[in-house]
């Protein structure tokens, strides 16, 4: 049964089971080596040894469906959801372990049914496990030759096609940053031309644009498009500074999720039908080509639009009424990219009250206008202020998210390491917040700017990973009167997945420290806090609190 590398690697023979072993292999070894005398070269060394995995593993393999059996008893269609966990050649090389597993794989043919292409050039930076073997000094001083440009799976790829029969196919793509995937993107066209009717699932990740155009080019021809496909996404890079491309997509009729995260590319709209799209979201140039999205995608409920490199001049007057009538249909906008010399236009087109959704993502920092987007939100108010970290490529910024009982979400993403408390009041009245979550770390900045809360029943801290140095120094308490709950939290993981952290009584105190002039508080939740130190300490503390709040 096939094992991880990181096993393997731990593994080691008994130093007399190894000596026999080199008393048996050696002198096999020996007269191979024998045979290629003439031309020996590291080359036909590497074949010989390779010669010698194939055959020992084609012997082994009565012995290890003999140790396996507990494997061998698991029923087979457990063996393949196995498998079809395992990367696509990983997938292939369990089939080699036995003829049994080879049988019982073929046969499956919904195991195959993932595509996995990618393409990557490996060299001195690359950290994938060959390179870091090729490239270490003990290789370069016995004078081997390091690892070979250009590596591709397109011939197991074309192998396991066939294998899947006629059944739907999910395909993924990644293209390195190089020349050689621009020579392999035709190729992987050309292997699945006579397949496009099966595709349901594409998603093409590259970092040059220009390989998502050439992809979808070789189909320009193919009359009956992708007919099956459901769901279209495609990412590259944005790489300011070169011209546009411009996107020509096949006959799409059954997609419903389309996605395009290409700085570079503009799809082009002419001729384009988009009758089952239900969330869209890719770059917009100006206001025609939105009202030409809305036109095209009857079914449409969500819509991303990224504005970067938008021009608002090019429309005429009547384009903008035209964009909000049609909007209200919609269930959920998001803005990226938008200035707040565009506020005007954004709220022109975009603010629809009956929107159960709506995000404006500024690049800058919106002027008091954009807090508008909260007049739309009602009562039992959730307010939600999230922090993002600095990033090599972007400033510190904050998002404020607002949810109202009826379901209604506003939110508001700007760079700003502090709350506008003042814009923010002039939209949200005091009175409908009920609960709130902030960054432990800036909270009491954030209820300082924002002033008193009467009405929040329930709030959540945030902790991150520094806590005491970014504690900031603000001059008497914060008064929360009708706070009754208090939740202490971890930062959220990226993949969604539940955190833990550790945060001492001291720290914990500090923050808590700052709800005098909260005599309701009852309850502190700790969910995915582990303390480090006396609880009870922290009990007597809120104790305290509560009663001088009275």
């Amino acid at each position: 049964m096939p094992t991880s590398s990181a096993a393997c690697d731990d593994l080691s023979l008994p130093p007399e089971l190894e000596a026999e072993l080199v008393r048996s292999v050696l002198p096999v070894f020996d007269k191979a080596l024998a045979l290629a005398e003439t031309s020996i070269s590291y080359e036909s060394t590497t074949q010989i040894i390779a010669a010698f995995t194939r055959c020992i593993a084609a012997n082994l393999a009565p012995v290890l469906r003999r140790r396996n059996a507990r494997t061998a008893r698991l029923p087979g269609e457990i063996l393949c959801a196995i498998w079809k966990l395992l990367s696509v050649e990983d997938r292939v090389t369990a089939t080699h372990v036995c003829s049994s597993w080879r049988d019982l794989a073929i046969l499956t043919r919904h195991i195959w049914t993932d595509l996995d292409f990618y393409t990557s050039l490996h060299n001195d930076d690359c950290w994938c496990k060959s390179c870091a073997h090729r490239t270490s000094p003990d290789v370069r001083a016995a004078g081997l030759p390091t690892w070979g440009p250009g590596r591709t799976n397109i011939g197991i790829l074309r192998n396991i096609v066939a294998r899947s029969g006629e059944l739907p196919l999910s395909l993924r793509v990644e293209c390195a940053d190089e020349i050689e995937p621009s020579k392999q993107v035709p190729r992987l066209a050309a292997c699945l031309r006579l397949h496009l009717d099966r595709l349901q699932d594409i998603t093409f990740f590259a970092e040059l644009s220009d390989n998502v155009c050439n992809f979808f080019d070789a189909y320009s021809d193919v009359p009956g498009g992708l007919s099956i496909l459901r769901r279209l996404r495609c990412r590259s890079n944005c790489e300011y500074g070169i011209a546009p491309l411009a996107l020509a997509l096949p006959s799409i009729p059954n997609v419903e999720t389309l996605i395009l995260e290409c700085g570079l590319l503009n799809i082009q709209w002419n001729g384009l039908q988009l009758p089952s799209v239900r969330r869209l979201r890719c770059g917009f140039r100006n206001m025609s080509e939105i009202l030409r999205a809305l036109a095209v995608s009857p079914k449409l409920e969500s819509l991303d639009l990224d504005l970067e490199g938008f021009n608002h001049h090019l429309h005429e007057h009547a384009i903008p009424a035209q964009i909000h009538a049609k909007a209200m249909r919609l269930h959920e906008i998001t803005v990226r990219g938008a200035t707040p010399r565009d506020e005007s236009i954004l709220f022109s087109m975009f603010r629809v009250p009956l929107v159960r959704s709506l995000s404006f993502i500024y690049s800058g920092q919106p002027r008091s206008l954009g807090f508008a987007i909260f007049r739309d939100v009602r009562d039992d108010i959730h307010l939600h202020i999230a922090y993002q970290a600095p990033t090599l490529h972007s400033a510190p910024k904050l998002e404020v998210t607002a949810t109202d009982s009826a379901g209604h979400r506003r939110s508001l993403t700007f760079e700003r390491p502090v709350a506008d408390g003042t814009s923010l009041q002039e939209y949200i009245p005091e009175q409908s917040v009920t609960s709130l979550t902030v960054p432990a770390a800036i909270w009491p900045r954030i209820l300082r700017d924002v002033a008193v809360f009467p009405s929040v029943r329930s709030a959540t801290l945030e902790f991150g990973t520094l806590l005491g140095p970014l504690l900031p120094t603000i001059d008497g308490p914060v008064s929360l009167p009708a706070l009754e709950t208090m939740r202490l939290v971890p930062p959220k993981s990226a993949d969604g997945a539940p955190n833990s952290l550790a945060v001492s009584v001291k720290e914990v105190a500090a923050y808590v420290a700052f709800l005098k002039g909260s005599p309701r508080l009852d309850k502190l939740i700790l969910d995915g806090i582990a303390l480090d130190g006396d609880v009870e300490e922290l009990m007597n503390i809120v104790g305290d609190i509560v009663r001088h709040s009275m």
